[in-house]
């Protein structure tokens, strides 16, 4: 699916932030489906500020993949770990072919830090409410 071409995106962007990340989805031969970690992870990176979770989408469905990262069984044990837990999701708002766009909603953990926005053209929101 779609999803698969973000997962690099989200590397190069933990990369530059500090992080460690690897991709944590895989495919299952038998099912014919793609595996994520816990259920609801696809990227996970390490890093000074402890260990990030992320699952990634595109903008218009990032309602469904919240709900279903704050339903998974492993969400309350992330969160007494510390990890800091995000749902982004990507879109082109003018056109294939053009620039992604990045939303990012932190869902536990310190709120996102919004670099200046001449360094960096991505949107960023907080799901402060989740903590």
């Amino acid at each position: 699916m779609a999803k698969a071409s973000y997962n690099p995106r989200v590397v190069k962007q933990l990369e530059a932030d500090g992080w460690f990340p690897t991709t944590t989805d895989y495919w299952d031969a038998f099912s014919r489906r793609t595996k994520d970690l816990y259920s609801c992870i696809d990227v996970i990176g390490i890093g000074k500020q402890g260990t990030i979770a992320v699952q990634v989408t595109s903008r218009g469905n990032m309602a469904s993949r919240r709900k279903k990262v704050l339903a998974a069984e492993a969400f309350p044990h992330m969160q007494d770990a510390g990890w800091i837990v995000e749902v982004w999701g990507y879109d082109q708002p003018k056109g294939k072919g053009t620039r992604y766009r990045l939303k990012r909603e932190r869902l536990n953990g310190p709120p996102v830090a919004v670099p200046d926005a001449r360094e960096w053209d991505h949107d960023t929101r907080i799901r402060s409410q989740y903590k």
